[in-house]
């Protein structure tokens, strides 16, 4: 299956960027009106973030979704096409001197993003602006996991796995290197809070904001999009500043709000290249007081 995948990046590699996107036109609609996958999914989640849209419009954004989404797989696999090119002449960053001004800070970077643009893409080109750089991620079978991981090693990225991932990223912190974390997932009860998210509660991992209260690690957030010429962009932004409250239960809520927050208007600027097919809202609140409840959120207590 390993092999199969990378004999696929490479054939997937020989084509013209003008065959890759009109071939995700053909397969994104095909997805979107024939096969149906997730369709329901993807209709629920954009009436839940759009309700002011009516449904032809709805129609149209869920397509252009699942266009996008065959797009960014396609160039997942020519990630290592774009690298014998350059990944500096593929996409562009803005704002490194955002990054550069955390990283004087001397207590490691947190890079705050979600599943926008050519998430993968533009992840691989900041690695070979900035390295050292880890990302944190989920495993996949393991077949499959050992090619994505072949993938992003190459151009450069460590991986950390979510599954024991807290010393890793704090050893990676205390050599005030930069770990990408991405936060727009629907979290277990055990893992998250519920924060609002497009006016509805969602779960969401308080790792992000529990590790950068006890470190002092800058956190700064960036957007990956297309522009209108579909040309790749990684937008890079200011330090999202901690926000001490009451206690570190309250500030984690806090914080964990402003980076939702701050996710939630990278998705309005450019709805139709999020992963819509996610049930972001999957977890359910069950009442306040134990949604909140201090047991859950890592490194809370002591």
């Amino acid at each position: 299956m390993t092999t199969l995948l990378h004999v696929l990046s490479f054939c997937l590699g020989l084509f013209p960027e003008v065959l890759i996107r009109a071939g995700a036109v053909v397969f994104g609609t095909l997805w979107f009106h024939v096969f149906r996958y997730r369709r329901r999914v993807i209709e629920e989640n954009l009436a839940q973030a759009f309700p002011e849209l009516g449904p032809r419009e709805q129609t149209r954004l869920g397509r252009a979704a699942c266009i996008h989404l065959v797009k960014t797989l396609a160039e997942f696999f020519r990630i290592p096409r774009y690298r014998k090119k350059g990944l500096e002449r593929v996409v562009r960053i803005e704002g490194l001197e955002h990054f550069h001004a955390a990283k004087a800070k001397g207590r490691g970077v947190f890079v705050l993003s979600g599943h926008l643009g050519s998430f993968e893409l533009c992840v691989a080109a900041v690695a070979e602006a900035a390295a050292p750089l880890s990302l944190v991620v989920k495993p996949f079978p393991p077949a499959v996991d050992r090619f994505l991981a072949a993938i992003r090693r190459g151009s450069g990225l460590e991986l950390i796995y979510a599954d024991g991932a807290v010393r890793p990223i704090l050893r990676a912190l205390n050599e005030n290197e930069t770990v990408v974390f991405v936060l727009d997932q629907n979290a277990t009860r055990s893992t998250g809070v519920f924060v609002d998210f497009f006016n509805k509660p969602a779960s969401t991992l308080t790792a992000l904001a529990v590790i950068a209260e006890r470190t002092g690690a800058a956190v700064i957030g960036a957007v990956p999009y297309r522009d209108e010429h579909g040309h790749h962009v990684l937008e890079l932004h200011p330090e999202i500043p901690l926000e001490s409250k009451h206690n570190r239960l309250e500030t984690v809520q806090w914080m964990t709000q402003r980076y939702t927050q701050f996710l939630e208007q990278a998705i309005c600027r450019h709805p139709e290249q999020w992963f819509w097919t996610h049930k972001r809202w999957r977890t359910r609140p069950v009442g306040m007081t134990e949604d909140l409840g201090s047991a859950d959120l890592p490194f809370i207590r002591g």
